[in-house]
């Protein structure tokens, strides 16, 4: 999520800024109200462009990760048989470690 959430932010604020920038080198003055709801909408709709297949893979990770979760039955554990009930722990799947980078890939291939 953190990984998503400041790609996210860093691709508004950048567009915001370089949106701005080039506003006020063109018209030679601020940006007004209007003008900052402008190209605060430009910059919203580009950063949903950029990073929409991040968030789709984020959702796909935590919810692959969720029905694992799901499906593996909870081990009931004492204070003097951790050891014990460790073992009978299964490992996870290889899909629940996917990383969110290799999501976008896999996702990428095969969409």
């Amino acid at each position: 999520l953190v990984i998503t959430l400041g790609i996210s932010n860093f691709v508004y604020f950048y567009w915001y800024t370089a949106l701005k920038a080039l506003w006020q080198n063109k018209r030679r003055r601020n940006v007004g109200t209007l003008g900052n709801l402008l190209l605060a909408t430009i910059a919203g709709i580009i950063n949903v462009l950029v990073t929409n297949p991040l968030w789709v893979a984020y959702t796909r990770v935590v919810t692959a990760n969720r029905k694992q979760l799901q499906t593996q039955p909870l081990v009931k554990r004492k204070p003097y048989d951790v050891n014990k009930d460790m073992k009978t722990v299964q490992p996870e799947s290889a899909s629940a470690k996917v990383g969110l980078f290799a999501k976008v890939v896999e996702i990428a291939r095969h969409e």
